[in-house]
């Protein structure tokens, strides 16, 4: 197994080789740029001062070398500020019939080149020459006149190192600089990747915490950072809705055991009271069709649980068709009307228009029987159920089913489509799983659709809306 880094050592250590490699490829540009810069600026200069010393000896005697070379070193003095003249610098003066009348000294393979090259020249020149010994030489002519008539011409041949040649302070300024830079960037990487890793670090220390159980974890929210701030929430959101749900879980665990056992002694009581002798003739009997009503209740419960674990595992199937939703709700109100004596219950349908959806009619029938037992429960004090059936949008339509009954805790709304939660009040008025909501979400979701609570208010009624897509 791979040791692991710390964030903060990990992208310090990464993005400083990323500047480094990025200041060295700036140093070579730089030096490159810097080179080549120099190399036509002093060749600009040379230039210059050729043309200005041609300019001078046309009023001299080409003849005099002493007062040719008198002025020359004096225009060298003036023109680079009393700065060294290149010693490597072969200067050349060639009259009208290519006779070389004037030489300074003899530098490097400036004979080499003069052999190869016509060095009568009527016109400002310069060109690069490369020599033998693969040595780079700008030759620089300028033409000597007097009384607009060409009497020779003047040569300066500088070796291409010459004009290439660096000063030492300006490579320590640029390394100066560039060290100075990446040390700061250096520093300003460390800070802002320290500054991310801080609250990064937090998160991972209070999972772990969450791990071991410890729900109750602080986390700093005030973070300028959106996407560190959603980060920070939401795993605190996520921890809180961890211990309500295990919360939940034991309490729900203990409920579904109670309602388990709860038909289970009951039976056993009964049978055990006839076995007896303890109830004989009819009551016998009574106690008889009590243990089979309580074996009804809970085989009841134990398909309602089979059901929905095969339902969320995707055992079942559902069909995806077009049925009526008009007709469907019709033939389910009746037949919900028919069982254990619903004719009795006030409900009231609401619906206009033929409309037609696409899903599984059994599912969709499921779903609204359900709706309508809950309903029944909470108007049993008095109050009427109603079901309305709409166009939502374009795509959707809604069943409404609806009571005036108890309604709904408002902290329990956001619990009532967790499986096995049944809420505070009917853990006292009716024995169940708390299954039939969390499957008929599911069966809605599994359709296409969805299942959600409209509205709900204690002591005037709730609403449950089913969403079908529409053909």
């Amino acid at each position: 197994m791979n040791k692991k880094i710390p964030l903060l050592q990990y992208w310090t250590k990464r993005y400083f080789i990323i500047l480094l490699c990025s200041l060295v490829i700036v140093a070579l540009l730089s030096g490159w740029w810097i080179r080549n810069t120099k190399l036509e600026n002093r060749l600009r200069v040379f230039e210059l001062f050729a043309q200005d010393v041609a300019e001078k000896l046309s009023t001299f005697d080409l003849q005099q070398n002493g007062s040719i070379h008198k002025q020359i070193k004096q225009r060298a003095r003036l023109f680079y500020q009393n700065r060294p003249f290149g010693k490597n610098v072969a200067i050349y003066i060639v009259s009208g019939n290519g006779k070389v009348i004037f030489q300074n000294n003899k530098v490097g393979r400036v004979e080499e080149i003069l052999a190869g090259n016509d060095m009568i020249s009527y016109e400002s020149a310069t060109k690069e020459i490369e020599t033998s010994n693969h040595t780079t030489w700008y030759m620089i002519g300028n033409p000597i006149e007097r009384n607009e008539r060409f009497v020779g011409t003047l040569y300066f041949f500088v070796p291409k190192s010459e004009l290439t040649s660096q000063n030492r302070k300006d490579y320590a300024r640029l390394s100066l600089f560039l060290i100075g830079l990446c040390f700061s960037g250096w520093l300003v990487i460390y800070l802002l990747s320290k500054k991310l890793a801080n609250p990064i670090r937090k998160v991972a220390y209070a999972a772990k915490q969450v791990s071991k159980g410890n729900y109750d974890v602080e986390i700093d929210e005030d973070i300028p950072e959106k996407e560190l701030y959603e980060l920070t929430t939401s795993f605190k959101d996520m921890a809180h809705r961890l211990k309500q749900l295990e919360e939940l879980r034991t309490m729900l665990l203990a409920g579904v055991t109670h309602e388990l056992k709860t038909p289970v002694t009951s039976i056993g009581g009964c049978i055990q009271a006839v076995k007896d002798g303890v109830v004989t003739g009819d009551e016998a009997g009574e106690f008889l069709d009590m243990s089979l009503q309580e074996v009804k209740r809970l085989q009841s419960m134990i398909e309602e649980l089979l059901d929905f674990n095969a339902f969320a595992s995707g055992v079942v199937a559902v069909e995806h068709r077009e049925f009526s939703v008009k007709e469907l709700l019709l033939q389910t109100v009746q037949k919900w009307q028919v069982i254990d004596g619903n004719e009795t219950v006030p409900l009231r349908i609401e619906i206009r228009d033929e409309m037609t959806a696409i899903g599984d009619t059994n599912r969709t029938q499921q779903i609204i029987l359900n709706l309508l037992n809950n309903a029944k429960e909470a108007v049993q004090a008095g109050g009427e159920i109603q079901v309305s059936l709409y166009e939502r949008d374009n795509r959707q339509l809604a069943v409404d089913v609806s009571d005036t009954g108890t309604g709904i805790l408002a902290e329990e709304q956001s619990l009532i489509f967790e499986r096995f939660y049944r809420g505070k009040e009917r853990n006292y008025k009716k024995r169940g799983l708390g299954l039939g909501l969390p499957l008929s979400k599911m069966l809605a979701e599994a359709q296409g659709g969805e299942l959600v609570l409209r509205s709900s208010v204690v002591g005037k009624g709730s609403t449950f809306t089913l969403l079908l897509p529409k053909v």
